[in-house]
């Protein structure tokens, strides 16, 4: 009689749970210093400071890659992946890029800031960017030019 009350305890636990289902793959956000996009000019300008955000007190205009990992890795529907980019100056020029699996661009979109604010002291202007093309496999990257005096203080990628 034991036996038979513990196979009906654990019949009735594993129905009770048969309908508790496992998350489906939701998209994510991800958030990232500005100081993680690297210059694309090399040497890098002397007056070029990356830490917390990337700054360019150069005398230089300098472009810069800011790198995305990315972990959906199929074709979304609906769209592509959206991100926001802060930045200290609307004279700062910002896009999401997509590659190939084997290199190259596929598709890329600018956006113009949209949203303007002020945290701690600094002025901040957001560039909203939505639904970037995007290919089986590829990768993404943000890819900026920031004309002297201006910084990137973070950006973020949600699939």
């Amino acid at each position: 009689m034991n036996r038979t009350k513990a196979i009906f305890a654990i019949a009735v636990t594993l129905m009770s749970t048969a309908g508790i289902s496992a998350p489906a793959f939701a998209g994510d956000n991800k958030v990232y210093a500005g100081g993680a996009c690297m210059s694309q000019r090399h040497p890098v300008p002397t007056g070029v400071i990356q830490g917390s955000s990337f700054t360019n007190f150069s005398s230089q205009t300098v472009r810069v890659h800011c790198p995305v990992v990315r972990d959906q890795t199929g074709s979304a529907e609906g769209g592509g992946p959206d991100a926001f980019i802060d930045v200290s100056s609307p004279t700062v020029k910002c896009s999401l890029v997509t590659t190939r699996l084997v290199g190259g661009p596929y598709g890329s979109k600018t956006a113009t800031p949209f949203l303007f604010f002020h945290d701690n002291a600094f002025d901040v202007f957001r560039y909203d960017i939505r639904d970037v093309p995007q290919i089986d496999r590829g990768a993404y990257y943000i890819d900026c030019t920031l004309p002297s005096g201006t910084s990137i203080f973070r950006y973020s990628v949600a699939e």
